[in-house]
């Protein structure tokens, strides 16, 4: 299934831990949506997690799948802590927000940056902190509270969503017309190029070139061994930190995830 925004899916993965006074009306969602996959055609997985360690277990069979094919829709129903993460409501363990983003990495290299992440989790978009243009993003796509998400409006919302999604296959519209402004999204794409922005204007002109040029310098100085040869060294320095394309395609290669090399990359 081709989704408007560039995205492939061919499942909808559901990972759930309720809490006891949770657990009616997370069935209802759930049977909701269920029924929304079957008249489309998406195969719908659900995993109900007890412990970390379960969790843990699940992300690691998404990503394993993912390398074998499965491009799945991911959507995380769990409470969060903006301190502790993601709430394993049954063993009352965390997942913190790194270590979320840590599991997600894995499995969104593995689909080649075409993983989307909806989480129904309080503080959820704490998540894009972990972001960072020299690592491979954790999701395509991710939406999620800053703050929290009420039941009344994930119960009111969910499977509409899913609804005008699979209908319309135009994820953008559908996220505006349902999950805004509770929810917020980051993309990728757009992420990059503000990261790379940054990057540039922090390191690559004026003082932080200027900084970046010398700190480079000292680092290379032990294989100057003349006059010549630190002038010359300055001047490959400065060339070598301007920013191009070659620079632009170094860290798209990384931060999109275009290649399982690049997770190797980012992890040695």
């Amino acid at each position: 299934m081709e989704i408007r925004s560039g995205l492939t899916m061919n499942s909808l993965i559901w990972l759930t831990s309720p809490r006891p006074d949770d657990e009616g009306w997370t069935a209802r969602i759930i049977e909701d949506v269920e029924t929304i996959c079957r008249a489309n055609g998406v195969p719908f997985q659900v995993y109900t997690v007890s412990s970390r360690a379960l969790l843990e277990d699940a992300f690691d069979e998404m990503a394993n799948a993912a390398r074998l094919g499965c491009r799945p829709f991911l959507h995380i129903d769990m409470h969060g802590s903006i301190e502790h993460g993601l709430e394993i409501a049954n063993s009352k363990e965390f997942m913190s927000w790194p270590a979320l983003a840590g599991k997600l990495r894995g499995i969104n290299v593995a689909t080649g940056n075409n993983t989307c992440v909806i989480a129904a989790s309080c503080f959820a978009f704490h998540a894009i902190k972990q972001v960072s243009i020299t690592r491979a993003s954790p999701f395509f796509m991710l939406v999620a509270p800053e703050h929290k998400a009420t039941v009344g409006f994930l119960e009111a919302k969910t499977a509409a969503f899913y609804a005008e999604l699979f209908s319309t296959l135009d994820i953008l519209q559908a996220i505006e017309n349902h999950l805004t402004p509770a929810m917020k999204t980051f993309h990728c794409e757009r992420m990059f190029m503000i990261g790379l922005a940054r990057y540039i204007l922090r390191y690559c002109v004026g003082k932080g070139a200027a900084e970046r040029r010398e700190s480079l310098l000292t680092d290379s100085i032990a294989v100057a061994k003349s006059q010549g040869d630190m002038r010359a060294l300055r001047k490959s320095i400065k060339n070598a930190i301007k920013p191009d394309q070659a620079m632009v395609d170094k860290f798209a290669a990384v931060f999109l995830a275009e290649s399982l090399a690049a997770l190797r990359s980012t992890t040695s």
